[in-house]
């Protein structure tokens, strides 16, 4: 696909973008996924905008290659973006992990903000990598939180909050 436009659409039932490929600028600006939302091994070149996308049911971004994300105040369940590779900035600011969040062994090439996100559930980000500055200030952590093997250029970490076990 080159550029696309899912802005404050609704999907009712399962979102299907396995193996989606977009060439210009993908916009799920305030989008609703009332079911299961399939973006694993998706490539987007460009810029792809979650930001305010409520995701109700899994989302599973495992193993996508995304240049430019923002999820800035995105809100999910339980969602995988294991083995994703962010190659631009990638923005969680504000964003709400209501479920379980799994950044295994992601890639983040370029900076990485998590400024203000809530994972009220497990957050692992075991072997993951930051290769420029990961930005977690005023994260809060509610549940069991793993960082062990993970590598980080540069972290900014002031003013988070871990409520149980983390691991590092």
């Amino acid at each position: 696909f080159s550029a696309a436009n899912f802005r404050e659409a609704t999907f009712s039932g399962h979102a299907d973008f396995i193996h989606a490929t977009f060439r210009g600028t993908v916009d799920f600006y305030n989008a609703i996924f009332a079911a299961r939302a399939d973006f694993g091994e998706l490539i987007c070149t460009v810029q792809t905008n979650f930001r305010g996308a409520v995701f109700r049911g899994e989302a599973d971004f495992a193993s996508a290659e995304i240049n430019k994300a923002a999820f800035s105040q995105a809100t999910f369940r339980d969602v995988s973006f294991r083995e994703t590779t962010f190659n631009g900035s990638s923005e969680f600011r504000d964003a709400g992990f209501c479920g379980k969040a799994d950044f295994s062994h992601a890639k983040f090439k370029d900076k990485a903000y998590f400024h203000k996100t809530k994972f009220d559930d497990e957050a692992n980000f075991l072997s993951a990598t930051f290769s420029s500055a990961a930005d977690f200030w005023e994260a809060k952590f509610r549940n069991r939180t793993n960082f062990q093997a993970a590598t980080f250029k540069k972290a900014e970490i002031m003013g988070e909050t871990f409520l149980v076990d983390a691991v590092a």
